[in-house]
């Protein structure tokens, strides 16, 4: 049997239990390749990521723009992955200034006014939805850019991590961008973030969710004490709960994954 992430009587720790978290990680991995896959292959996709889930006590403040976290362990390989990059200036300027800077991972560039003639049916956006691997948006036109791509399109791959066009050193900008995880914090008590994938090492996982714990303890109010239950799952997976503030016994995992 399984124990997972014991709470303590006044715990107030600011990293969880990387032991706990391991065992967390490895049953999950363990449950996709020999369970999941066999039950609904169709359903799994290949390499698919690994989310953390975080549950808060109060209701958070919404933020438009997504808040990045740099992970130990990126989850994207900029030599492997097709980019789009969502800008306000046209595709020839944004073209010489990232061929200036050195930038050369970007795949398709898309001015926001190509958006509105050229992607402006249910279709098409849904096509450019499922054309890339990651999409990237000039931090300028965040609050533009939410009507102009339509909730579908959010919906399925979430809005564009958002690049800041006017640093010097605008290479490293890109990759930091690529290499990190992203969340946006809508009027809630959960938000859903992507920490690893399945063909990355436990090892790694759980350093990745370490880390992404550790910053966002410290973005919001009143830090660990206002954390309710993290799980980790990927998309079709069950949820495997690694931290319980409600209790002081130990979190286990469910009776089938022991």
């Amino acid at each position: 049997r399984v124990m997972m992430c014991e709470t303590r009587r006044g715990y107030q720790g600011d990293w969880l239990n990387e032991k706990q978290v391991k065992k967390a990680v490895e049953a999950l991995q363990k449950y996709v390749f020999e369970v999941e896959a066999k039950k609904k292959p169709q359903l799994i996709p290949d390499n698919p990521f690994i989310h953390l889930v975080v549950n808060f006590k109060k209701v958070q403040k919404s933020r438009s723009a997504p808040q990045r976290i740099l992970l130990p362990h990126p989850i994207n390989d900029s030599n492997q992955i097709e980019v789009c990059l969502f800008t306000k200036d046209t595709k020839m300027k944004v073209k010489e200034l990232l061929k200036v800077k050195g930038v050369d991972i970007v795949t398709k560039i898309i001015p926001i006014s190509k958006l509105r003639t050229h992607y402006h049916t249910y279709e098409r956006k849904r096509e450019l939805a499922s054309t890339y691997d990651v999409y990237l948006a000039d931090k300028r036109i965040v609050q533009a850019l939410y009507g102009k791509l339509g909730k579908s399109f959010i919906m399925k791959r979430g809005f564009p991590y958002l690049v800041n066009l006017s640093k010097n050193n605008l290479k490293k900008e890109f990759i930091n961008v690529i290499s990190s995880t992203h969340y946006r914090q809508n009027s809630s008590k959960t938000i859903t973030i992507r920490v690893g994938r399945l063909s990355m090492s436990c090892d790694s996982v759980v350093e990745n969710t370490i880390a992404t714990m550790k910053r966002i303890v410290q973005k919001v109010p009143q830090g660990w004490s206002n954390i309710q239950v993290l799980h980790i799952k990927t998309t079709h997976s069950v949820a495997l709960p690694i931290f319980n503030s409600l209790t002081l016994k130990a979190t286990k995992l469910p009776n089938f994954m022991q």
